[in-house]
């Protein structure tokens, strides 16, 4: 949950309600004290999560209204990279069949 301070007394929580696929990052979405979202994805990672996010304002009451009635929802897509193959064969590889060259 992540507070932030608006006009005059009133205070605004971002509150995480679901992240469909938590494995796609390294660090869960929120929303920041800026209002901005902020993630970081799992290294060599590619998939769809769906997040969604509640508001809650107080109206400067101090009390939080019900955050059942406004639910933000959206879709974080992180698409494949295509990267070269890496491998290493063995200091010592032999051929299959035995013959010297391979």
């Amino acid at each position: 949950e992540v507070q932030i301070a608006l006009d005059g007394n009133q205070l605004a929580t971002f509150h995480t309600m679901h992240v469909s696929n938590p494995l796609l990052f390294l660090s869960a979405p929120v929303i920041t004290s800026e209002g901005e979202l902020e993630f970081e994805l799992a290294p060599d990672t590619a998939g769809v999560s769906r997040v969604s996010f509640q508001l809650l304002a107080d109206a400067g009451t101090g009390a939080a209204v019900d955050p059942t009635k406004e639910t933000y929802n959206f879709t974080i897509v992180a698409a494949p990279v295509n990267s070269a193959p890496a491998f290493r064969l063995p200091w010592r590889a032999a051929c299959v069949d035995g013959g010297s060259e391979c």
